[in-house]
């Protein structure tokens, strides 16, 4: 439990927008383990690519709102 939800604090927009992406991408990678096609598997990798990218940007332009100017390591 989180001190959000222990203190009942509505989360910051970003926060919900950064947990649905990790939902999102969580779910994704599963649905990868759980298959045995291979072309599905290759199509849901495509779409945990891009979507990954999207979470990573999402990220980035919160922490530049914040001024936190980190950066990811690749």
């Amino acid at each position: 439990m989180g001190v959000e939800e222990f203190f009942g604090m509505p989360d910051l927009p970003e926060t919900s927008v950064l947990k649905t992406n990790a939902d999102v991408v969580s779910h994704i990678a599963e649905a990868i383990a759980n298959t045995t096609d291979i072309e599905l598997s290759k199509a849901l990798f495509e779409i945990l690519n891009k979507h990954s990218d999207v979470a990573l940007e999402t990220s980035q332009k919160i922490m530049c709102k914040y001024k936190m100017h980190l950066q990811s390591v690749k």
